[in-house]
């Protein structure tokens, strides 16, 4: 066995697809098994070189590593078992709906109906810019997921015309064009950034609440605790950038699959996983 071969233990199939952290020593494999986490095991154990497509794994190929990479870690089993002591019924169950959901999908109709393609032109006039600009806020208003301060921030950088412009334009892009992502994700920071808002908040709070099927919401401190505990590297930056946004909706598109048997309906199921494992995970 050679570092970062993958493998798979014959005696415990249930661990999943397991990825080398260290080869041989002293007797010794040290492993990280997709399901089961770190194992040392004995060189003598029954392991199986896996290779091809099966080889592959979002949470192996994207491994938190280095001094505390996995110090936080936990199982999705844990992570479920802790979400499901919180809601007993999963994401489908009244209390989380009422708690966690509700307000969301709220801010997710108004945003359908403020913010609907249908309602804007393309190139935008000036009067498509203001209304994007008040449906924007509005939609902003709904949810608490963007810190006050950055709010006003954002709200006070509206008042000036060219931003107001700006911003609409690249909102109406990242939501509506169907060219690259990462050129549209890098103007939409682009513009927040002439604007001094550009915080992870609102470089993603848009997209998620308009489409919340396709795109994740970054509140960088919960994010990093959930990418901590679940050992996968985000290569989070302070400032917006498109390889972190990258390895954000890699992280939720994999916790989607992961999360399955619970039957998550779209990444406000997800996020709102994160923001309770995370929290009970912290207290």
């Amino acid at each position: 066995m050679t570092r970062d071969d993958r493998v798979k233990h014959l005696g415990a199939p249930d661990w999943g697809i397991g990825r080398v952290l260290e080869p041989e020593k002293d007797g010794k494999i040290k492993i990280f098994f997709a399901k089961a986490g770190l194992k040392v095991l004995t060189a003598t154990a029954p392991l199986s070189r896996v290779t091809g497509p099966e080889a592959s794994d979002p949470a192996l190929d994207n491994l938190l590593l280095g001094p505390k990479g996995l110090d936080s870690y936990r199982t999705l089993s844990e992570l479920k078992k802790s979400f499901l002591k919180q809601f007993p019924d999963g994401f489908h169950g009244s209390s989380y709906q009422e708690k966690e959901r509700d307000y969301k999908v709220d801010a997710y109709r108004l945003a359908s109906k403020l913010l609907a393609r249908d309602k804007f032109k393309n190139p935008l006039t000036s009067d498509d810019c203001d209304r994007m600009c008040e449906g924007a806020k509005r939609v902003l208003q709904a949810t608490n997921l963007v810190f006050p301060n950055e709010k006003i921030k954002f709200l006070d950088a509206l008042k000036s015309e060219r931003h107001r412009q700006q911003f609409a334009v690249a909102l109406f892009d990242i939501l509506f064009d169907e060219s690259s992502l990462e050129v549209r994700f890098v103007r939409l920071c682009d513009v927040l950034s002439e604007m001094a808002a550009d915080k992870w908040t609102l470089a993603t709070y848009f997209q998620f609440i308009c489409q919340p099927k396709r795109y994740m919401f970054m509140k960088p401190l919960v994010i990093i605790r959930a990418v901590e505990i679940c050992a996968f590297d985000l290569n989070y930056k302070p400032q917006p950038n498109w390889l972190t946004y990258q390895k954000l909706l890699k992280f939720a598109e994999y916790l989607k699959g992961a999360l399955a048997d619970l039957q998550p309906r779209d990444m406000i199921d997800v996020q709102s996983f994160i923001w309770c494992t995370g929290e009970a995970a912290s207290g």
